[in-house]
């Protein structure tokens, strides 16, 4: 097996994280058969690569040898130690010290993925340590920095769902806008239609107004009518009384001189008998 993998490449070549994370996917792929289970499965596959005991280069590559040289450690290749001051030198001195080379060494790609270079001076590396560390420039206790690159991803998840999460609500809010808009529009179709109707049935309800106004002058019209037409029928039956009882006399009258034309006529005959009989 050639596991000579094209090593001619500089040792201070640094790959970035997504390159690092990807190579790790793709070995945890050719040994199980299947993708790695969450970002924790890959950062504890690297860390047992990381702290595996590699044994010491004793190839060089004027041998020819398929051994790559060991890469200089990251203390090694920072620069400007000669610039720092006696507080500044203890507290990197301490820093290196007491980290895993595995910790600088995700400290040192994360800086190459945030700012596109590698670190030159050790002063900004250290900085830069401690600011992804969590920590001031104090002496505070400090997590493992594969401890923060755990808690980065879960929190970069859980950002993520959070957005996710505020990307439904807006959506909603969006969907419910959008209803409150057509519900307002149709409400307003609705009130402006309701206005139309009540228009007209205003404009209705003054047409039966005045006509019960000219119903009401022409009753009054008609009882002033009647009145009058009750006052003649009065009138009337008044004075066809009056010639009832005219006629009743002039009846009475008549048969009083037909009475007294009779016994006139009777008289008149007793007279016509005495005299004959004289």
């Amino acid at each position: 097996m050639a596991f000579n993998m094209d090593f001619e490449a500089s040792q201070e070549e640094i790959h970035p994280r997504d390159e690092i994370i990807s190579l790790l996917k793709r070995i945890i792929c050719i040994l199980t058969g299947h993708p790695p289970n969450s970002a924790e499965h890959i950062y504890f596959f690297e860390q047992y690569v990381v702290a595996f005991n590699h044994p010491s280069p004793t190839v060089r590559r004027t041998t020819g040898g398929t051994l790559p040289i060991a890469a200089p450690s990251i203390k090694a290749k920072l620069q400007g130690w000669n610039n720092l001051d006696q507080g500044q030198r203890a507290q990197v001195e301490s820093l290196f010290d007491n980290t895993p080379e595995s910790d600088l060494k995700l400290a040192y790609d994360e800086f190459i993925k945030k700012l596109g270079r590698a670190p030159l001076r050790v002063l900004e590396f250290f900085r830069f340590f401690k600011i992804i560390e969590g920590n001031d420039l104090s002496n505070s206790p400090r997590k493992p920095i594969g401890n923060l690159f755990l808690e980065n991803e879960e929190n970069k998840k859980t950002l993520q769902h959070q957005r996710s999460k505020i990307a439904e609500i807006i959506e909603f809010f969006h969907r419910m806008l959008i209803l409150l808009n057509s519900l307002i529009e149709a409400l307003g179709v609705s009130r402006a239609a309701s206005m139309r109707r009540e228009g007209l049935l205003q404009n209705q309800r003054q047409e039966l107004l005045d006509q019960l106004s000219t119903v009401q002058d022409e009753k009054e019209k008609l009882q002033e009518d009647h009145n009058t037409l009750q006052q003649g029928h009065t009138r009337c039956l008044a004075e066809l009384e009056d010639e009832r009882r005219d006629k009743q006399m002039y009846k009475q009258k008549s048969e009083e001189q037909s009475s007294t034309i009779s016994a006139l006529e009777r008289e008149i005959s007793l007279l016509k008998s005495r005299i004959s009989e004289e």
